[in-house]
């Protein structure tokens, strides 16, 4: 019996995949409903949180781009971002994960 377990959703969703898995960077869009006076503040707040970028906003939206490890660390910001006060809603409206080896063939960077 090998003692490679199978790879979980329960793996994924914690951040625990193995060294040896090959290693994907996630990008999300999230939006935010949030009281409309405060949604300045909230944008200064969220786009100095690492991973995140405010992309637009105004009456009572916020657009973000998440960036993360895994679906774990965009969760846990999701969470984070949720439990901010003013916040009514914070919705992820798309993932997607690249594998790290493409996107340094496709913009050039050499491994770190």
């Amino acid at each position: 019996m090998a003692n490679d377990k199978a790879l979980t959703r329960r793996d994924v969703m914690l951040g625990r995949i193995s060294a040896n898995r090959t290693s994907r960077h996630h990008i999300s869009s999230a939006i935010v409903r949030a009281l409309p006076s405060l949604v300045p503040d909230l944008s200064q707040r969220l786009a100095e949180m690492p991973g995140v970028e405010v992309v637009a906003s105004g009456e009572g939206k916020i657009v973000l781009v998440l960036e993360g490890s895994g679906p774990g660390e965009l969760g846990e910001k999701l969470t984070t971002i949720n439990l901010m006060g003013g916040v009514l809603a914070a919705s992820m409206v798309f993932e997607q994960a690249v594998v790290e080896e493409e996107m340094r063939h496709d913009t050039g960077a050499q491994p770190a």
